[in-house]
């Protein structure tokens, strides 16, 4: 890591743990998956993060490709 890179270091450093963060708020039954309900719970929360859902189930198929959460 050079010193001219160790500041975008630190930006992602910080935005995984924003989004590590997140991840843990939506994961209610911490099996380290987000279901459907869990996610649709979450659309308060997504929305202060500046995510802009109009429909919640096709938004969450669209994410979970394998269909496991």
């Amino acid at each position: 890591l050079e010193k001219n890179e160790f500041r975008l270091f630190l930006m992602y450093v910080r935005l995984y743990f924003e989004m590590y963060h997140l991840f843990s708020e939506l994961d209610e039954s911490g099996d380290m998956l987000i279901d459907t309900n869990e996610f649709e719970k979450a659309l308060p929360l997504l929305k202060q993060w500046g995510a802009k859902i109009e429909d919640p189930k096709a938004t969450f198929k669209a994410i979970d490709k394998k269909g496991d959460g």
